[in-house]
């Protein structure tokens, strides 16, 4: 099954969830970042520590969902580092205190892997974003997603990068693992 129809949601077809409201755990979910600096010679690694998401599963099997993730939480244990990634030269994490992902639609692959696309914003500048998530559980209860996502900064006008030293793009790992809400 496709998804020709712009803004319609696109219904897993292979993949059988329940419908109904589904809400990110986040004490069983994770979204990490990794990036090339000090031209290619050291990656930075870290974590977000806030995010919220949730998502609406039609009975015709149709899924819209958001994340949301909180730039302040960032951490890359290191704290120098966490307070400019939080500044104007990078997540500008007062005046943007959020970045958001809203899913618009999902399709199941024969893989038993799921396609995503949907609109990725970060600095107030909104972008296309689509990528495949691979399903590790699936009940009628919860399902875990775990996806990498390449993310060209400059796409989203982070563009601080002193003397070349950074790499244009991060490597997104989220794990979503998001139970369905009785109701």
């Amino acid at each position: 099954m496709t998804d020709d129809t712009a803004g319609a949601p696109a219904a897993i077809a292979t993949v059988d969830l329940t419908p109904g409201d589904w809400v990110l755990d986040p004490t069983r979910s994770s979204i990490s970042i990794e990036h090339t600096g000090m031209w290619g010679l050291a990656k930075v690694k870290g974590v977000f520590t806030e995010f919220r998401g949730e998502a609406m599963v039609s009975p015709a099997g149709s899924v819209r969902g958001t994340v949301r993730i909180y730039t302040g939480s960032i951490d890359t244990e290191n704290a120098k580092r966490d307070t400019h990634l939080r500044s104007a030269d990078f997540f500008d994490a007062e005046n943007h205190p959020s970045i958001t992902f809203n899913a618009t639609s999902a399709l199941s692959e024969s893989s038993g892997s799921i396609s995503i696309r949907g609109e990725l914003t970060v600095l107030d500048t909104t972008r296309p974003l689509s990528f495949t998530a691979q399903i590790s559980e699936l009940t009628a209860a919860a399902l875990t997603l775990t996806a990498n996502i390449p993310i060209s900064r400059t796409d989203f006008g982070v563009s601080w990068n002193k003397l070349g030293m950074l790499k244009p793009v991060t490597l997104v790992t989220v794990t979503a693992r998001f139970a369905r809400q009785p109701r």
